[in-house]
């Protein structure tokens, strides 16, 4: 009984610090939010760094830090809290969405649209199929850019085997 009495004590102690600690990451992430909404983005994001420090299991966290990351412009970051997200939570089709704009913005069409047809499987919507057709005109463009670079070597290279040797 003595040990039984110790051990739920030594829980309810944790408890309590755990369940502090997401608090006060809820209360700094609340904070965060009404920075973003403020167009406060570095400010933002120090916050999220604050609240991600308390909370690292939180996905919604990491979402909230991409959007950030993006009206930032760090678009490498964005990526990198988006497939955080994803880790946590591979159903959360926002995360899915801050990593395609991540990578559209980065010039990573197909693993774009990858992740805007993942998004678009969990929650679909009109804007993701407005990032899928924008994805696939930009493929369509680097498949053309390629052709006609491909065009362009044939010429160069029977160009060269038809001039006379000096």
């Amino acid at each position: 009984l003595f040990y039984f009495s110790i051990v739920l004590l030594v829980f309810q102690k944790l408890r309590k610090r755990y369940f502090g600690l997401k608090t006060m990451a809820e209360k700094i992430a609340a904070e965060a939010s009404s920075l973003f909404v403020d167009e406060c983005f570095e400010e933002a994001l120090e916050k999220y760094n604050e609240a991600i420090c308390l909370s690292s299991t939180s996905a919604s966290l990491y979402v909230q830090r991409a959007a950030t990351h993006l009206k930032l412009s760090a678009f490498t970051d964005a990526l990198e809290d988006a497939n955080n997200a994803i880790k946590l939570d591979p159903k959360n089709a926002k995360a899915y969405l801050r990593k395609g704009v991540a990578c559209f913005s980065l010039e990573e069409f197909v693993t774009a649209k990858s992740a805007f047809e993942a998004a678009n499987k969990l929650d679909p919507s009109s804007s993701l199929k407005t990032w899928i057709r924008k994805c696939e005109v930009e493929i369509e463009d680097e498949e053309d850019e390629d052709e006609d670079k491909n065009d362009e070597m044939k010429e160069e290279n029977s160009s060269v085997r038809a001039s006379p040797a000096a």
